[in-house]
């Protein structure tokens, strides 16, 4: 919806400031012809549409396939098998030695879930998990999109500019990782920011109803999704103490009676869950000064490159308007989600999906502030003739976005869509795909074995329960229940196993089965009785050693 005002503007200069559209001064400094306005409008429309080409065609080539589907997407389409045969949150560790636990919140298990149960035999079973998973993440993109493009609007940006600014998040690369794989990071992201959205435009009571309800779904979706609750708790605080008690009382309805019905349907499991895994790979609160930075500017440089041209404007945006006593609750949601991230990424099991928040966060404040200090001159009346330039710090933050969502496209280009196309050469010049990238053939000799995988998308595209639903908690039975990890490495010794798939080699030593996944111990025990055989489907093959 296009704002009702346009935002106070930035004065940039005294001589700026000085003359209005209307009056005979001369022109003030700092301004563009508009033919270079028009030409850099033309510029974004043609790098929106191309990053949303890109996006949209890796997006769609693989909606059927198992592109980007990694170790913790496996985790989410377990949780969802789980739940489609009638035991959402299944137990840490059933009678028959299959390990569940995760942290993982309900909402998308449950979407995912229904979606897999309405496809029902009109397509197989792998991909129906995989094209209702992927028909979440097609849905839940559009939504933080849209939110993005309807926030910068109400902040005053033009509709190419908010455009804009949506297709620098979608075309980065954790921007199409969130439409190419299972996770709930773009849920709880769309359900935040239309709750932004919403107190953004009045702060009244029913906004505050609706903003709670979003934000308590966001929250079932995600356990970390609270930065936009919190700004919008403190905003309200300040502005409209009883929006604040509507906004609570829904929220804490919604997210805490959710929450109780779950626990009761699921025998108490879904609380049992999250106490145990919650703060699984927790490195403690001293490294949220140093360590958890370093990790999350890391994953930003490589996954959302475009945030570190945005991150200088959306800082100033927040100076400027604390400086002057203005802060929005958008301000103070970029500030929150900082502080979020910061405190999660002392985990040691937090990855580049958490990135996503702060790319779309941080593109709206930034807008904001281009908009304030940018906006283009109107004529006072229908007689006057219409202006002929335009402030030149507008063009200059076209310009700087243009370079964005462009940054945004090669750094995409770079990472996924030349080994695409690399790959299908390939496989044409051969005559047949090659064979470690045909999922089919590792089905072929997984099926009708007893086997185990650190990834459980292969037992679930199998029809079959994952041994290990999580290998991440997993790794945590080492400190709180040693017993079962030692029957499990007795398992492994007794060769009970036809095959082992890991997503690497079976390495004590590697920071992956050292730190994240499965333990060293367990994976000591695999190399030692069990032997490498070959590399199919992205996946090691052990068969027991003779």
């Amino acid at each position: 919806m296009p704002p009702t005002s346009r935002p106070q503007v930035i004065s940039i200069s005294p001589a700026s400031a000085a003359h209005g559209p209307g009056d005979g001064a001369s022109a003030p400094p700092f301004e563009a012809p508009r033919w270079v306005q028009a030409l850099v409008t033309l510029l974004l429309i043609a790098l929106i549409v191309g990053a949303v080409a890109i996006a949209g065609a890796l997006a769609l080539a693989h909606a059927r396939d198992r592109h980007w589907i990694n170790i913790a997407s496996g985790s989410w389409i377990a949780l969802g098998w789980h739940a489609e045969h009638g035991a959402l949150y299944p137990p840490l560790r059933d009678d028959a030695g299959n390990f569940g636990g995760t942290r993982y919140m309900p909402l998308h298990i449950l979407l995912h879930a229904g979606l897999r149960h309405a496809i029902g035999s009109r397509a197989s079973n792998a991909e129906a998990w995989l094209v209702s998973g992927r028909a979440i993440a097609f849905a839940s993109a559009l939504a933080w999109a849209l939110a993005i493009i309807a926030l910068a609007r109400l902040r005053g940006c033009p509709y190419v500019m908010a455009g804009a600014l949506a297709a620098c998040v979608v075309a980065s690369p954790t921007g199409v990782q969130a439409l190419c794989t299972i996770r709930s990071d773009g849920l709880a992201l769309a359900m935040q920011l239309w709750a932004l959205w919403i107190i953004s435009r009045r702060t009244g009571p029913a906004a505050g109803a609706i903003a709670g309800v979003l934000c308590a779904l966001a929250f079932l979706a995600k356990l970390t999704a609270v930065w936009a609750a919190l700004a919008i708790g403190l905003w309200l605080l300040w502005r409209n103490r009883t929006s604040l008690v509507a906004f609570v009382a829904t929220g804490a309805l919604v997210a805490g009676g959710g929450l109780l019905m779950l626990n009761m349907t699921t025998d108490g499991r879904l609380v049992e869950n999250l106490l145990h895994s919650g703060a699984t790979g927790w490195q403690g609160w001293g490294s949220v000064i140093t360590w958890s930075q370093r990790r999350m500017l890391g994953f930003v440089s490589e996954w959302s490159p475009t945030t570190w041209m945005l991150v200088p404007p959306a800082a100033l945006a927040v100076l400027l308007a604390a400086a002057r006593r203005d802060l929005n609750v958008l301000h103070i949601a970029w500030v929150a989600c900082c502080g979020v991230l910061a405190v999660m990424f002392a985990d040691i099991g937090v990855g580049e999906n958490h990135i996503l928040e702060l790319a779309a966060i941080t593109a709206v404040v930034a807008g904001d502030l281009w908009s304030r200090a940018g906006a283009v001159q109107d004529s006072t009346t229908p007689g006057d003739d219409a202006p002929s330039v335009v402030r030149l710090p507008w063009t200059v933050a076209q310009l700087l976005i243009a370079c964005a969502v462009g940054w945004s496209s090669q750094a995409v280009i770079k990472q996924r869509l030349w080994q695409d196309i690399s790959r299908a050469v390939s496989a044409i010049r051969s005559g047949q795909p090659e064979p470690s990238d045909d999922p089919h053939a590792l089905d072929n000799l997984l099926a009708g074995k007893r086997f185990f995988s650190d990834d459980p998308t292969l037992a679930v595209l199998l029809d079959q329960k994952p041994v290990i639903s999580d290998a991440f908690i997993f790794r945590g039975f080492e400190q709180s229940h040693r017993e079962w990890i030692d029957e499990f490495m007795a398992r492994i010794a007794a060769r009970e196993f036809d095959v082992i798939a890991l997503t690497y080699e079976a390495d004590p030593d590697s920071w992956w089965y050292r730190e994240l996944f499965l333990g060293p111990d367990v994976t000591k025990a695999i190399q030692q009785h069990y032997a490498q055989t070959e590399s199919i489907g992205g996946y090691v093959i052990y068969r027991p050693r003779e």
